[in-house]
């Protein structure tokens, strides 16, 4: 199957593949937290973690890129605020009032975001082979989330939450897309971290606003296990190891693994929450992996 990739094509669909599963873990670690936390709160402190993990590896390099960064700082701002800030802000807020299958259908449209950002702000098309394989894995999360019942599906309403999320989306693909206009010079981990920075000020007086609201996030151990794990292992991991796909195939290309988020976090589910493996993950999962390899395989050559 990968016989005609080379390697460093081979590479990137490794580190987008790991991205995925890490950003799919993330449903698991949510589930596992017993104590509901306030949305963005709970994004500050994230955001906090990543940049204390990665500011001592970085601030040297960060330092020495001062000149080029502030000639870029427009573009980091606009990739901090659409990536960090809006997509995650949304997509929490969004999840206090919609429900999870919403939530799932809503982020699988993630891939055709990415596409039509990428044709809106650079021109770049698709051939009928994307389509095609980005309909398949759509297909593929459309069944994971029914649970292989289209009736599930038939007292499904929008709801505030679901635009919040498609927006998020939206904002999502273009992040995606405009990572190619990064600083040049400036490594993947240096630009997460400069990232993070940005968003943890961008969220600084929405915290304080929702802490005015009186909405604080309790300091238990079960909370501090979830933001240490979505800051120091999932943000700054999956972000850096889907930045480096993204610079080894493209934005098109790359935005097709998003479709991988359910399935891994189904299969994580059944291993660490004891859910049931059924008959409809398994034919889910072939839908979308077939899907997603076409699409990437195609995007990645024109």
């Amino acid at each position: 199957m990968f016989k005609s990739l080379n390697r460093n094509t081979f590479l990137a669909y490794l580190s987008l593949t790991a991205a995925m599963f890490l950003w799919g873990s993330n449903t698991v670690t949510a589930r596992l937290s017993v104590i509901d936390m306030p949305p963005i709160g709970v994004s500050f402190w994230r955001w906090v973690t990543v940049v204390v993990v990665l500011l001592p590896f970085t601030w040297r390099e960060i330092w020495h890129a001062l000149p080029t960064l502030r000639a870029h700082w427009r573009m980091l701002v606009t990739l901090s605020i659409l990536g960090p800030v809006i997509f995650n802000a949304l997509v929490y807020v969004g999840l206090q009032t919609t429900t999870g299958i919403n939530a799932a259908i809503a982020t699988g449209t993630a891939p055709a975001a990415t596409v039509l950002a990428a044709y809106l702000i650079t021109r770049e098309t698709v051939g009928w082979r994307t389509a095609f394989g980005m309909a398949a894995a759509f297909l593929g999360v459309f069944i994971i989330v029914a649970r292989g019942d289209p009736a599930v599906l038939a007292d499904l309403t929008v709801r505030e939450g679901d635009i919040l999320i498609l927006l998020a989306v939206v904002s999502w693909g273009a992040y995606t897309v405009l990572l190619k206009y990064r600083p040049p010079g400036l490594s993947p981990l240096a630009l997460v971290a400069v990232l993070m920075v940005i968003g943890v000020a961008a969220f600084a007086p929405f915290y304080v606003w929702e802490m005015s609201r009186g909405r604080f996030i309790a300091m238990t151990p079960s909370n501090l296990a979830l933001i240490f794990y979505a800051g120091a292992v999932i943000s700054v991991f999956a972000n850096l190891l889907f930045i480096r796909g993204i610079l080894a195939i493209g934005s098109s290309a790359a935005g097709q693994f998003n479709n991988l988020i359910p399935i891994f976090g189904s299969a994580l589910s059944v291993l660490f929450l004891g859910e049931a493996f059924e008959l409809y993950h398994l034919a889910g999962m072939v839908f979308v992996l077939a899907g997603v390899y076409l699409a990437a395989q195609a995007t990645t050559r024109t």
